[in-house]
């Protein structure tokens, strides 16, 4: 009884961990996304896990600077070409080119 006591208790707490880390990915893309200042935006990219919140950055935040340090971030091949592609900055572009090199 009280080793299934122990192991609820200790699923219990990592369900609890693995909810705060949701929790707290949520909270810093929200802040990534929407916050007025740039470096408070481009601080929650860097904490950021979540690969579709960093394309998400990558492809729509009004600061190259900030879209420059999500692309370096980015995984997938196919959101790296698109950027290079579109992107209105030729630095983002050209980092992208580089980047798919």
């Amino acid at each position: 009884m009280k080793k299934t006591i122990s192991l609820l208790f200790c699923i219990l707490s990592i369900s609890f961990s693995i909810a705060q880390k949701n929790n707290s990915q949520n909270s810093i893309k929200h802040i990534a996304f929407t916050d007025q200042d740039n470096k408070v935006r481009l601080e929650a990219l860097k904490k950021l896990t979540d690969e579709n919140a960093i394309k998400h950055v990558a492809f729509t935040d009004e600061d190259s600077t900030i879209r420059l340090a999500a692309l370096d971030k980015l995984k997938d091949k196919n959101s790296i070409k698109h950027i290079s592609n579109t992107d209105k900055d030729s630095k983002v572009r050209l980092k992208a080119l580089e980047l798919l090199n």
